[in-house]
């Protein structure tokens, strides 16, 4: 009996995984670990310091319509292998830094642009082209991958740069990770099934069979059977509320990472039980974001965007009164959880409202509002330590934008094409007059 060949996604999937652990899992897990010895050494206040962090969440987000253009014309895994060559010069330079604009060009806008290239918009494109009904599983198996490499990266770039003395080792590990990800990349990627001779999901039928054959059966997860173009999806409300949501557990994010080390050392929390909830966090995400992709092909990602940035506030607000060893925990297991679970609700939720045909530019554009809100928090968070000698204005709120876009994003329902809503409505006129005759 001859084996059944094994859906080339899958390997695909893992290659992703491995790339997404290394890329993400040093530049912005191992960075975080790396400001305070960084910040002693130049005497550089934390408003300076998150304005970096700031800039590299910019580029992340504001590179996206340009990594979208790059993916069309030179194709993903072009693209995602030039990232590795931008993120290696980002490492060149942190570790050759001597002056603030060297931090804002190496750690700000090499190390923004060069992750855009290379991780979240061209892998959750690929995933996106190559899964329709296991999406959200692919997508969380995917995203957790960064989470483990938060978990794995934090604690070892503070281990060596406590045996070390030195700082700037562990940086030049984040241009090595790079590299090893876009060989990576040249060799498994590959933009979509039919380069390879497969089909989405690796099943015997297309999509569009697929969406007919099933269209009596009652659906427990919305899909769009037309897929939106961007314009048009740029109209709908739908989109920016998803956009809203996403941009919130960024920005809890972004917060967290930069200055988490910071604050709980100010509570009195040594540098490594500190590194070990930022790690802790990372783990935990990968949890949740393994959950939210299980549940995500069975229940409305929406619900679990929902309970995910609700966990992410509660979480916030552990992190604020932090003062042991045990609320520290507690604090990265439960942001860390709802984290995980918002991010790949928020992206499965993009994918199913508006489909896969325009889903680089629409994720581009999502990243554009994301980013750029996720941005405003190293530096909101740096003054209000400045000017306040404390984290918790910033923390309350964030946790008032938290509650707030869960209730939005779980009232709100799901999008429908105009052209499908037309349809719908020419059914319903045309019934009762079938019915009179």
């Amino acid at each position: 009996m001859k084996n059944k060949k094994i859906f080339y996604g899958w390997k695909l999937l893992a290659a992703l995984c491995v790339i997404y652990f290394l890329s993400i899992g040093t530049a912005f897990s191992g960075f975080a670990v790396l400001l305070p010895p960084i910040l002693a050494e130049f005497n550089w206040s934390r408003t300076q310091a998150g304005g970096a962090f700031a800039l590299a969440t910019i580029a992340l987000g504001v590179m996206g319509p340009l990594v979208a253009l790059l993916m069309r014309q030179i194709g993903i895994r072009w693209t995602m292998a030039l990232g590795g060559v931008v993120t290696s010069a980002a490492s060149v330079v942190a570790y050759n830094m001597e002056q603030l604009w060297q931090l804002y060009l190496g750690v700000g806008f090499l190390l923004g642009t060069g992750m855009a290239m290379q991780t979240i918009l061209p892998c959750s494109q690929v995933v996106t082209n190559w899964f329709y009904h296991r999406r959200s599983l692919a997508m969380g198996i995917f995203l957790a991958s960064g989470g483990l490499g938060g978990f794995v990266w934090a604690p070892l770039f503070a281990a060596l740069t406590e045996a070390t003395g030195e700082w700037r080792y562990a940086a030049s590990l984040i241009g090595v990770a790079a590299m090893v990800s876009s060989l990576m990349a040249m060799w498994i990627v590959r933009d979509r099934p039919e380069q390879v001779g497969e089909v989405v999901d690796g099943q015997e039928f297309n999509q569009s069979q697929t969406l007919s054959s099933e269209a009596s059966k009652p659906k427990r997860v919305f899909r769009t059977e037309k897929d939106w173009e961007t314009s048009l999806a740029l109209k709908s409300w739908g989109f920016w509320i998803v956009v809203f949501t996403g941009a919130t557990a960024t920005l809890g994010v972004t917060i967290v990472n930069s200055q988490s080390m910071l604050h709980l050392q100010d509570l009195g929390i040594d540098a490594v039980t500190a590194s070990q909830a930022l790690g802790i966090t990372g783990l935990v995400s990968t949890v949740g974001r393994l959950l939210s992709g299980y549940y995500g092909d069975r229940l409305e990602p929406k619900y679990l965007l929902s309970l995910g940035l609700l966990l992410v506030t509660i979480g916030m607000l552990l992190l604020g009164y932090a003062t042991t060893t045990l609320f520290v925990f507690l604090y990265a297991v439960i942001f860390g959880l709802g984290y995980g679970m918002s991010l790949v609700a928020s992206m499965a939720l993009l994918a199913n409202y508006f489909g896969s045909t325009h889903y680089g530019a629409l994720f581009s554009v999502r990243g554009i509002v994301v980013t750029a809100l996720g941005a405003i928090g190293p530096i909101a968070a740096g003054l209000s330590a400045d000017n306040f000698d404390s984290y918790l204005p910033i923390f309350y709120l964030f946790s008032v934008m938290g509650v707030s876009a869960a209730l939005i994003q779980f009232l709100t329902p799901a999008p429908i094409h105009p052209e499908l809503k037309s349809k719908q409505k020419t059914v319903i006129e045309v019934e009762p007059c079938r019915a009179s005759n």
